[in-house]
């Protein structure tokens, strides 16, 4: 679907092919507050379900014989958690185009800074990640004037390396 994407931004016009770039990127430069308002109402109806779901999760990190042994309905749950996850990011890309390496970066600080636990994990990765997207846009907009650099590029620099790191890492354990 890559080369499929890369093929149309060739094929289009220039100005479509920026701001399909900026797009593909990710950046928040053309957010305003219906966006915002748009986005929260996503979350309030998928949030509640998320909380139901969320004490069933730590079973799924067992084995599927013995989260099945011990009555887990496996298959109806983990549909369940990717389509809300689904709902969740896409709406995120939706308003925000691609910022790839967040969903890389944020849980794997978040779960340093606060361990396995399901309930403090995802709230402190969605506020890490919110914190690496705004401190990514404040340096695209501020720090390379009179340029404005989308936001995506400076997650992608940070998540390079961290990406690396990971597998270095998962490689020597």
């Amino acid at each position: 679907m890559g080369a499929v994407a890369t093929g149309l931004l060739l094929l289009s016009p220039f100005n479509t092919t920026l701001s399909s770039y900026i797009w593909l990127t990710g950046s928040v430069y053309g957010a305003n507050w219906q966006d915002v308002a748009s986005l929260t109402g996503w979350l309030a109806l998928i949030a509640p379900l998320l909380v139901l779901l969320a004490r069933h999760v730590p079973i799924h990190e067992l084995d599927d014989d013995v989260a099945t042994s011990v009555g887990a309905t496996l298959e109806r749950r983990r549909s369940a958690l990717l389509l809300l996850s689904v709902a969740l990011a896409g709406n995120a890309i939706a308003h925000a185009g691609a910022i790839g390496f967040v969903g890389l970066i944020a849980p794997h600080m978040a779960k340093r800074l606060v361990g396995r636990a399901f309930v403090g994990s995802p709230l402190a990765t969605v506020l890490i990640g919110a914190n690496l997207v705004v401190v990514s846009d404040w340096v695209g907009r501020t720090l390379f004037l009179p340029l404005d650099l989308p936001a995506g590029i400076f997650i992608s620099a940070l998540g390079s390396p961290f990406f690396l790191y990971l597998l270095i890492r998962q490689r020597h354990h």
